[in-house]
């Protein structure tokens, strides 16, 4: 959904720019603004866009503008399945009044 903040691009030039060595300035002010907004304790990231690479580019391009103090654990995670599974044991167990 990050696609949606307002870059002063319309929709096809931002899909243009959305490519492994094109990105970084769009994938960095979005994970600005939601480090800005949400105050996350950890931001994982997913997807054939970014590699494991990424994580010490964004963490530069973030301290510019955020405290260091405040940003978060940033991870890059090639496979979210696991993940995904895992939440929906959780919110099973929740709705079971197990938690």
């Amino acid at each position: 959904m990050v696609g949606f903040l307002p870059f002063n691009y319309t929709q096809e030039k931002l899909l243009e720019t959305l490519h492994p060595d094109t990105c970084q300035m769009i994938v960095s002010k979005s994970i600005i603004s939601i480090i800005s907004i949400l105050n996350p304790r950890t931001i994982v990231l997913t997807g054939n866009l970014l590699d494991s690479t990424c994580i010490q580019w964004l963490y530069e391009d973030c301290k510019k503008w955020i405290p260091e103090s405040y940003i978060p654990e940033i991870q890059y995670v090639a496979e979210t399945d696991n993940y995904y599974l895992e939440g929906m044991y959780q919110k099973a167990l929740e709705l079971k009044g197990v938690f």
